[in-house]
């Protein structure tokens, strides 16, 4: 069975998360989530960084290296 998987950008404004949305400009600290249960986890990190997280994240599912973490 193959699930779907569907990541959602966040950024931090007065240290409260919100979705972000593609009429924003300029550098928001950020973040990312999986609707499989993943979480880029940097506290705000830079789109840069967390747009490299999300491409390894898809490598690792697309080749069968991600195992989701049980808490």
């Amino acid at each position: 069975m193959k699930t779907n998987h569907s990541i959602r950008h966040f950024v931090y404004a007065g240290g409260v998360q919100i979705p972000r949305e593609s009429t924003m400009r300029g550098e928001w600290p950020c973040d990312a989530k999986c609707s499989c249960g993943w979480e880029s986890r940097t506290g705000g990190g830079t789109p840069s960084y967390v747009a490299q997280m999300v491409r390894e994240h898809k490598w690792d599912v697309a080749h069968g290296f991600y195992v989701k973490e049980e808490n």
